[in-house]
């Protein structure tokens, strides 16, 4: 049977590698066993998945925070547009009611 598993750590390619070897703060070195008792290692740099997806989180929700900051300004710019069109707003006369409910005959 053959094993289907990749590393996910470039090594000599990558950037952190070049500069801090097995040192480098995103390398996690790991140790797995299949089915057939076959040990092997694996080289990954999961920490640093983990935080480049993270960041893509954050840059997403700082995008939809500006675009409904964008919005909010936008219809506060129009509502003002409207209130200067009318003038001042006069108070409404207000009648009180009866609900059918609580009308009685009598």
């Amino acid at each position: 049977m053959s094993d289907q598993r990749q590393d996910t750590c470039y090594g000599k390619e990558c950037p952190f590698w070049k500069r801090y070897g097995k040192y480098c703060p995103n390398f996690v070195e790991g140790e797995w066993e299949n089915k057939e008792r076959i040990r092997y290692t694996t080289k990954d740099c999961a920490p640093k998945r983990a935080m480049l997806m993270s960041q893509q989180i954050y840059a997403h929700i700082t995008d939809a925070r500006r675009d409904y900051n964008q919005m909010r300004n936008a219809t506060q710019k129009i509502l003002n547009l409207a209130y200067m069109d009318l003038g001042p707003v006069e108070p409404v006369e207000t009648i009180d009611i009866k609900l059918i409910e609580g009308q009685q005959e009598g």
